[in-house]
């Protein structure tokens, strides 16, 4: 589960950077863009996808409040490696990062958050790969959704934000929601998912 900026705390952000907003369908940026900025999402979703030359678009992840992204600008003369567009109407804090890295100096909370973040997103896409590869339909909504609930028992997904972060046909996504409920093992209603059964759920993973 990714980490997120507590609302308290996006002014610091605000103070380094500018706020700017995005209409559904717009590009916030592409890859191979220059990476020398971070983003704090203020309010709405943004969809991290790739798409081949072929046209192909492949979806890895929604985004939503108070997550980062764009921590590759991190590096020097890196460039980006997927495409990121609004779902939604959207706020999102910019901050170049020249400009962002005094603020985290200046506050080691700030900072650590911030590691914690790579570190999660560094550990997440190892993982997607194992799910990708070794799960079949079933596995991969019930490993998503246990992941996405790992402090709390509910996440505010839809069945399209699932179908996106999986890579998957909605109506796939939507039938393994259904045989999960039918099993007691999850409940759901107007976008948001709750487990009823986080052990049963686990049991449905390769050992």
């Amino acid at each position: 589960m990714r980490v997120s900026v507590p609302e308290k705390d996006f002014h610091y952000f605000e103070e380094a950077g500018t706020i700017l907003k995005y209409q559904p369908g717009e590009f916030i940026f592409v890859r191979g863009d220059l990476a020398d900025t971070i983003y704090v999402i203020k309010s709405g979703r943004a969809l991290v996808s790739v798409t081949t030359e072929s046209g192909r678009e492949f979806s890895f992840e929604v985004l939503k409040k108070g997550h980062i992204f764009g921590d590759g600008s991190f590096v020097e003369h890196y460039t980006r490696e997927v495409d990121i567009s609004a779902v939604t109407d959207m706020e999102i804090i910019v901050c170049k990062t020249e400009r962002l890295l005094p603020v985290l100096t200046e506050h080691p909370d700030l900072m650590l958050l911030m590691f914690r973040h790579i570190t999660v997103v560094t550990n997440e896409l190892s993982h997607q790969i194992v799910r990708m590869i070794q799960y079949d339909s079933t596995q991969k909504v019930a490993d998503f959704i246990l992941s996405c609930t790992e402090h709390s028992s509910m996440m505010p997904y839809t069945h399209s934000d699932i179908a996106s972060s999986l890579g998957m046909n909605r109506v796939t996504v939507s039938n393994v929601m259904k045989d999960l409920r039918s099993r007691k093992l999850i409940d759901y209603s107007y976008g948001i998912v709750t487990v009823k059964d986080r052990d049963g759920l686990m049991r449905l993973l390769p050992s």
